[in-house]
């Protein structure tokens, strides 16, 4: 199945990802299973993804829209046509 990925902010600028991505996944993945692939594919798991293999603080990711901490978290799994967007933390000033 196939999903669309969309990064905002600094992680769409620094890594030179400023289209949204279409990723071919198996049946059954998670939003965790696509980070894991987006994120080696472009080099860029220490800028999601902390130590421990959680996502950084305060990094949002949304499926359709929606955040996934009101989902599943992590474990939310995904359909044929989803868009995940992730935004870094935001500061403001």
């Amino acid at each position: 199945m196939k999903v669309s990925v969309r990064f905002f902010a600094y992680l769409a600028d620094q890594f030179n990802i400023k289209n949204k991505l279409e990723i071919e996944i198996s049946e059954n993945s998670t939003i965790r299973n696509l980070l894991e692939i987006v994120c080696d594919k472009y080099d860029i798991r220490e800028k999601v993804f902390d130590k421990n293999n959680e996502i950084r603080e305060k990094i949002a990711i949304l499926k359709n829209g929606r955040e996934i901490q009101y989902l599943s978290g992590m474990e939310t799994k995904l359909n044929d046509g989803n868009e995940i967007s992730i935004f870094p933390p935001v500061h403001g000033g």
